[in-house]
């Protein structure tokens, strides 16, 4: 029998982490949505994608910004990580971490193995040039905060020798150096385009300006059915979706439905 949680298990101790979630943001009048793969689940499957291990959150900044203010309000088994309150912390984002479970893989430097990742809802530019330079930036940063956690490359990797000297050059400046660069920049354009009707989460990388949507999109949410409760997401989720999915409701080919899946085990509980 493995030691490591099975993707079931996982979904469970990820659904108890969104429940409470919920349930933190509501007692503290927080706006949250679920967001990227955990909202398309939502909608698609009524709960978890069957084949992902992970779970996102967006939330307005004036809320991230309060989410971080009541860190310490968490129990004590819930870790809330972000740059405002570690200064060794490695991502621009804030993670809220499952201190009873750790990740074990030679791949990657050890963290907590169940986590929700929070992300920013910020304005962004509305010309297409701004935006694109923009995520541009972000993922040069972002290409070297992760090369600097990098452990050891997998043989199959391309472009091994290029990315060991990037990380090598990541490793003495930290990853931190390059979160905080990515946080600022992210503050900075916030801050610049308060005006925009344009909104999205700008230190993630992943969907790039697909990203970037009418300010309305976020603009109110509505609680819809995940697994055995409701959590809240967009109420313009079909805009949010097509944007980043085209026809999201088509299940990808078989050979892609697969995820990271995360290495995860529990602490053993001491006798």
């Amino acid at each position: 029998m493995s030691d490591y949680l099975s993707t079931k298990e996982i979904h469970e101790g990820l659904l108890d982490l969104l429940k409470f979630f919920d349930q933190f943001c509501q007692e503290h009048d927080m706006t949250y949505f679920l967001a990227g793969g955990t909202l398309l689940g939502a909608i698609r499957h009524k709960g978890f994608i069957p084949w992902d291990d992970d779970a996102d959150i967006i939330m307005p900044r004036k809320d991230y910004n309060k989410l971080i203010s009541l860190a310490q309000k968490l129990p004590d088994f819930l870790e809330l990580k972000a740059l405002e309150i570690d200064n060794k912390w490695e991502y621009a984002f804030t993670k809220i971490n499952d201190t009873r479970t750790y990740i074990d893989d030679d791949y990657r430097v050890a963290q907590h193995g169940l986590f929700l990742d929070i992300f920013p809802i910020d304005s962004v530019p509305e010309k297409t040039f701004s935006q694109k330079f923009l995520v541009k930036r972000m993922k040069l940063l972002d290409v070297f905060r992760g090369a600097e956690s990098k452990k050891k490359f997998k043989p199959e990797e391309k472009f091994i020798f290029i990315k060991k000297m990037i990380a090598n050059y990541a490793r003495r400046k930290g990853a931190n150096h390059f979160a905080r660069k990515m946080n600022q920049l992210a503050k900075s354009t916030n801050e610049r385009q308060i005006d925009s009707s344009l909104k999205g989460v700008s230190v993630s990388t992943i969907y790039g300006v697909r990203e970037f949507l009418p300010s309305s999109t976020f603009a109110e949410g509505v609680y819809v059915e995940f697994e055995d409760t409701k959590l809240s997401i967009p109420k313009n989720y079909k805009v949010y979706l097509e944007s980043l999915y085209g026809d999201y409701m088509q299940l990808p080919p078989l050979e892609k439905q697969k995820g990271d899946h995360y290495k995860i085990k529990r602490h053993k509980k001491e006798k």
